[in-house]
């Protein structure tokens, strides 16, 4: 994977460009959708965990579409920092990942910087990644269509077979993660601490759990999920870049 400054030139440049507006769902689509999920969990939660019924699927697609807007935002503020430092990867699968990496890094350090002034609240956060998405507006926007290029990209270099196999692997992780938690990790410390943070609305250091101490920068990012009632959403999010860190070694392989 290479980086190299980015060109002046306008002519004979076949990269993406995050910046280009475009996308595949319009904005009234996206409201219709994000309001229906978000009805269908409000009235799951009000119910309690003995509910039973259709509307547990949308409460799963809540959560999975929680954790594909927290990717977008991720990836859209990596590009514009990738914009404003002036550089750009040659293959937009790479760009993509990599932009993905540097949004998570930096929204994760500024969720860590609210923890530690006391900013721990749902409101807040909300705000904070809120005003990430309007900074990089433009990118986001251009991201529906960057997200195709890099399938189509992957699918010319790759094959059918290896999409295939790849799309298999990523239903069967996402379907596993999608499950209640219920290992002793997650309860004693991959969710708890993070939830405990939430509670006191701070970092702090709880007296009753040893197992802080494992509690590193990528638990900041659960801990908006949590805030907004997605249990589930932290396992996602594990398995959303365990799948980005799959594809990264993929499309080096097929380079190299």
């Amino acid at each position: 994977m290479t980086a190299r400054k980015k060109s002046r030139s306008k002519t004979g440049s076949s990269r993406p460009d995050f910046t280009a507006p475009g996308g595949l769902l319009g904005l009234p689509a996206l409201l219709v959708l994000g309001s229906s999920l978000t009805i269908a969990h409000l009235y799951v939660h009000i119910q309690g965990p003995s509910y039973v019924g259709p509307l547990l699927v949308l409460d799963r697609a809540f959560d999975l579409a929680l954790v594909f807007a927290l990717f977008a935002t991720f990836a859209s503020v990596g590009s514009f920092v990738m914009a404003r430092c002036g550089y750009v990867l040659s293959q937009p699968l790479e760009g993509l990942l990599f932009s993905t990496a540097i949004g998570g890094g930096l929204i994760s350090t500024s969720i860590l910087i609210c923890g530690l002034l006391s900013g721990l609240q749902a409101p807040i956060l909300g705000l904070l990644l809120f005003l990430y998405a309007l900074l990089a507006r433009r990118q986001l926007r251009a991201l529906p269509a960057v997200v195709t290029q890099s399938f189509f990209s992957l699918k010319a270099n790759g094959g059918v077979l290896s999409i295939a196999i790849l799309g298999t692997a990523a239903q069967f992780m996402i379907s596993q993660a999608m499950a209640p938690p219920l290992d002793w990790d997650s309860l004693m410390y991959h969710l708890r601490v993070p939830a405990q943070f939430l509670q006191k609305g701070r970092i702090y250091l709880p007296e009753d759990n040893l197992h802080t101490a494992f509690v590193q920068l990528v638990h900041m990012l659960y801990i908006p999920l949590l805030a907004f009632g997605s249990p589930a959403g932290a396992a996602l999010v594990s398995t959303f870049f365990a799948l980005g860190l799959g594809l990264a070694v993929f499309a080096f392989c097929l380079r190299f």
